[in-house]
């Protein structure tokens, strides 16, 4: 999603939400530079090639970033739910460029 797309997705859930409800949701995440970004990729990479995609196809999936999906930052991901209204917001996880967020209305 852009990013207006995303905060009016997490306004829409806050809405929804009964007083202190609770959002959870998993995301993939930017990494916070070039070199990061890079090493994840890469990894990401490796991993689809290991369970069975071909060189050009798991390159054809990576180049995808950017391009048809736009990852924001873990800090990003905090401030959208602030700004749809969450009262407070949580990481619970993290894994490769992957985040689990609670967020509590």
């Amino acid at each position: 999603m852009q990013k207006h797309e995303r905060i009016e997705a997490l306004k829409k859930c806050y809405k929804a939400l009964a007083p202190n409800g609770i959002l959870i949701s998993f995301e993939n995440f930017a990494p916070n530079s070039q070199q990061g970004k890079d090493l994840f990729l890469k990894r990401w990479e490796s991993y689809q090639m290991r369970q069975g995609k071909g060189e050009e196809e798991a390159k054809k999936h990576m180049s995808r970033y950017g391009k048809d999906y736009f990852p924001i930052s873990i800090t990003e991901h905090l401030k959208a739910y602030k700004e749809a209204g969450f009262s407070s917001v949580e990481v619970l996880w993290i894994s490769n460029m992957q985040v689990g967020l609670l967020g509590i209305r």
